[in-house]
């Protein structure tokens, strides 16, 4: 739980630099019609003018990273294909979300990337050089909505609320997930201390795009 809280943090602290949320768009950010899974992102924040490359990349046993996908970045944007299938190394046990507590779960033999940090999207300039990365987040009033992407190998439901090892900190699934790869999103509140992890986009939330360079 303490590293959903350090991870929300550093991500939407880098995404959310604006005070001014109201004015923040809604972007695309995935298609999964037609067996292809694209991530989608249009005018990107912050300081873009060296990113050359998006390289998406996940992480399995031995901290081996695998990237899934590349495009360009053109027109302050870009539309990244994901990889169909994910190699067996690169996935955990669905089970692993239970941690202390027992989810509803469809079918418990499910396996599925890290679902923090699961998938980090990085920025290259033309040198092939990393940057930065790139996220889709924001929050006001000590809360917090960002989007990732998880990869799962087959279709499975997700439903109830466990403890991740942090006193009363509630964690709350509410996941229907396909086969191949499915966007989800985080909900964290500070002030009622629960985290939402769902496959619906935040009703009343504006996530954006945006560019954080190292």
């Amino acid at each position: 739980m303490k590293k959903i809280r350090v991870f929300a943090t550093l991500i939407v602290v880098a995404l959310c630099a604006t005070t001014i949320f109201t004015s923040c768009r809604n972007d695309d950010d995935d298609d999964n019609g037609n067996g292809v899974f694209e991530i989608r992102a249009t005018n990107v924040a912050g300081n873009t003018g060296r990113i050359a490359t998006v390289r998406a990349e996940i992480w399995g046993a031995n901290d081996r990273a695998l990237t899934v996908g590349e495009a360009p970045f053109q027109n302050n944007g870009f539309t990244l294909r994901l990889i169909d299938e994910v190699p067996t190394p690169f996935l955990s046990p669905i089970t692993d979300l239970e941690y202390e507590g027992t989810l509803t779960i469809s079918d418990r033999n499910a396996r599925m990337t890290f679902v923090i940090d699961c998938l980090i999207l990085f920025a290259y300039d033309s040198n092939g050089n990393a940057i930065g990365y790139l996220g889709l987040g924001n929050e006001r009033d000590n809360e917090w909505s960002w989007g990732t992407w998880v990869y799962i190998d087959r279709n499975v439901t997700v439903s109830g609320t466990t403890n991740w090892n942090d006193d009363d900190w509630e964690v709350v699934f509410d996941l229907n997930l396909r086969r191949g790869w499915n966007t989800i999103y985080f909900h964290e509140n500070e002030n009622t201390k629960r985290t939402r992890f769902t496959s619906q986009r935040p009703s009343g939330w504006s996530l954006i795009w945006e560019f954080s360079a190292w």
